[in-house]
């Protein structure tokens, strides 16, 4: 070779070499950066590796909802990151709304305006009824979830097994929390001299593990488990057995929480669960094999744990369901003071306010019954009803209806295991929030809204397909089961 093309041969080699020695220099400067960001600033240089991979899965169609599922199921939601503001439970919450951002078309549902109804009248509830300092602080903490609802709308329905197999592995990781702090015997992520379910000589030592509380954490396991129940129907092999096997834990961990409304919860949704998917477990001769096996256990067990000391302090807990509806009956006539309390309530926030240490102002109404304040009423209905009124209540109602009956029908119509779970999952919490404040727990309440925005979705593309074609395609999508467990 010689002459011009000689020539060009060459400039175009200085050419290439220049062109790779631009990104290798600056991948060297980088190496530099991070490795005196090791040193001095370990914070940061774990946010700088984890950039890159953080804002490709953002950008993927589920991104951010697992990112932020993820986050809030192996992480103290209440943890700080860098500053007072910046919570686990916000970020997640703003990473699972990202997803938002990458959708291609919406459609606003019924579900939407009534959960935005919902949240409407939380506002109002606190800017009209009770407008005091701090108010607005508990506020924006309790509707923080709600990111997660407007993230899951954004995923496709193609996409609903990927994220129930992500929540049901990172579940296990909060389950693991719980277990270990039932080993030790004591609060580990919390201040264990400030726990509330601390062993007494009345009382068994209940784990909360990163979910704070055994109430919270039981609320946030049913789902784990629900979802981890599905995500079996559409894995084989050793990833069968290793979903399987967090199901396990994560139910092992719910029960070791001793909360009955959990397990009541979750019980009565895997019999409806695997009612909607057709499945053979709940053949008639089965069921009438584990009915005798039940009744036989019962029998001859039940003389052995009634005088068992952790079963009487951890699940009978004798006297809890009358303290409770002592509680109610406190509560109910707040309520029927005036047609103003009877209609919007009290005001948002006016149950959790004034007992927070925030030298609120306490309506009369409560005045004359402090121990509404002191002690958690143990109902979301009732909290709902004493702080925002019938309007508030039949919000709450319609929201549950409009997203859990559409489920229901259209699980039931096509054995889908993933609608399946997301309905029940849905009723699970409506049962638990019978006995429980679920709604003022932040990863609770993001757990139903993960599940009711990927209901909601799922439902409406459906819909959009017909039943005849949803029929003709259940065979090939990736929404019928691989192979059923018996």
């Amino acid at each position: 070779m010689s002459g011009p093309r000689q020539s060009l041969y060459l400039a175009h080699r200085r050419s290439a070499s220049s062109s790779e020695a631009i990104p290798l220099a600056a991948g060297l400067v980088l190496a530099l950066a991070l490795a005196l960001a090791l040193v001095h600033r370990p914070l940061f240089a774990a946010a700088l590796v984890l950039a890159v991979p953080t804002a490709w899965l953002v950008t993927r169609p589920y991104g951010g909802v697992a990112l932020g599922t993820g986050l809030l199921l192996t992480l103290p939601y209440w943890q700080t990151l860098g500053a007072p503001q910046v919570t686990v439970l916000r970020l997640a919450s703003v990473a699972a709304a990202a997803n938002f951002a990458v959708t291609r078309r919406f459609r606003v549902q019924a579900p939407d305006v009534a959960l935005f109804t919902l949240a409407g009248v939380i506002v109002a509830g606190w800017l009209i009824r009770y407008d005091e300092p701090h108010v607005g602080r508990i506020v924006s903490t309790e509707l923080t979830p709600l990111g997660f609802y407007l993230g899951a709308r954004s995923v496709p329905s193609a996409r609903l097994p990927l994220v129930m197999k992500i929540t049901a592995v990172a579940g296990t990781v909060g389950a693991s929390t719980v277990i270990y702090e039932f080993a030790r015997g004591q609060a580990v992520f919390v201040d264990s001299t400030k726990y509330l379910w601390n062993a007494t000589s009345e009382t068994v030592f209940r784990p909360g593990g990163i979910f704070g509380s055994p109430p919270g954490a039981a609320t946030v396991l049913s789902f784990v488990v629900l979802f981890g129940l599905a995500s079996l129907y559409y894995t084989r092999g050793g990833e069968r057995r290793f979903v399987a096997a967090c199901v396990a834990i994560s139910a092992a961990a719910l029960a070791l929480t001793f909360t009955r409304a959990g397990l009541i919860a979750v019980g009565l949704a895997v019999i409806a669960f695997l009612w909607l998917v057709r499945s053979p477990v709940l053949r008639p001769l089965r069921v009438a094999w584990f009915a005798v096996l039940v009744a036989t256990l019962y029998v001859g067990l039940l003389p052995a744990i009634e005088s068992n000391t952790t079963f009487q302090e951890g699940v009978v807990r004798p006297g809890t369901l009358s303290q409770r509806q002592s509680y109610w009956s406190a509560a109910l006539p707040i309520a029927g003071v005036s047609v103003d309390n009877f209609v919007v309530g009290v005001g948002s926030g006016a149950l959790e306010a004034p007992g927070a240490g925030n030298n609120a102002y306490v309506p009369s109404e409560l005045a004359t019954s402090p121990g509404v304040i002191e002690n958690s009423l143990h109902n979301q209905y009732v909290t709902t009803l004493v702080e925002n009124g019938v309007v508030g209540v039949a919000a709450l109602l319609l929201f549950l209806l409009s997203v859990s009956l559409p489920a229901l029908r259209r699980a039931r119509s096509t054995a889908s295991p993933a609608l399946g779970a997301l309905s029940v999952s849905i009723l699970a919490m409506a049962v638990i929030m019978a006995v429980d404040t679920a709604l003022l727990h932040g990863p609770s309440f993001a757990m139903l809204m993960l599940a009711s925005g990927l209901a909601v979705t799922a439902v409406g593309e459906r819909a959009r397909v017909g039943p005849r074609t949803e029929r003709s395609l259940a065979h090939r999508q990736p929404e019928h089961p691989h192979a059923r467990p018996e």
